[in-house]
């Protein structure tokens, strides 16, 4: 399921801190050559690819959300151990999320397009967040802004506290939140803040203390 591949890679990266930190990079490696094999030149995970090189019963969450989830992890993984492909993929990602996931005004994309899993969202938002920062791609920058103060408060109270899915999805049987999205719009505040944006620290406080 490639919806669980952002946990496995920082899960790699977390045992990367221990004894057991030369399997874990090899293991790591291992995971981004494959994941460029199965990228293809617009940034998205190629069904055909997957078929061919792992199989047609592993085909579950090949989406764009899912790849743009991952781009927190690999650039945890680039700045530990500098490894250029990681940082290759996480830019890959982030610009097709930005463009699948996002319209234009900020909004969060239909579900078809996004997924409509605030967490998938929001998670590949702080990433793609960060990765701008870091490259420093000011139209990236600002679009995510835009994310913030437009897409953000559709589906999050003024405390914080978010929609688990979108009104559609299937799974919202009862309405509900999740607590991991709030995590994800604190780390995007706190990158903005950072970066000299100096209203989003209310924000993060905001959503933070509550």
């Amino acid at each position: 399921e490639f919806h669980n591949m952002r946990e496995g890679l920082y899960g790699l990266w977390a045992l990367m801190h221990t004894p057991e930190a030369p399997w874990a990079r090899e293991q790591a490696g291992r995971m981004l050559t494959m994941l460029d094999r199965l990228t293809d030149e617009t940034g998205r995970w190629s069904e055909t690819r997957v078929r061919e090189l792992l199989a047609a019963d592993r085909l579950g969450g090949v989406s764009v959300p899912n790849a743009a989830r991952m781009v927190e992890p690999l650039l945890a993984v680039h700045r530990l151990t500098g490894d250029p492909l990681a940082l290759k993929l996480a830019g890959e990602y982030a610009r097709a999320g930005l463009a699948e996931m996002f319209l234009p005004d900020g909004r969060f994309a239909p579900m078809d397009r996004s997924s409509g899993h605030v967490h998938s969202i929001t998670s590949a938002l702080s990433g793609i967040t960060e990765y701008a920062l870091m490259t420093g791609d000011a139209a990236m920058v600002e679009a995510c802004r835009r994310i913030l103060d437009a897409g953000v408060p559709e589906y999050f109270s003024s405390w914080g506290w978010g929609d688990e899915v979108y009104p559609d999805h299937p799974a919202n049987e009862v309405g509900r939140g999740e607590i991991n999205q709030t995590g994800d719009v604190i780390r995007t505040a706190l990158h903005l803040g950072a970066a000299g944006e100096a209203r989003f620290y209310e924000l993060a406080e905001r959503y933070l203390r509550s």
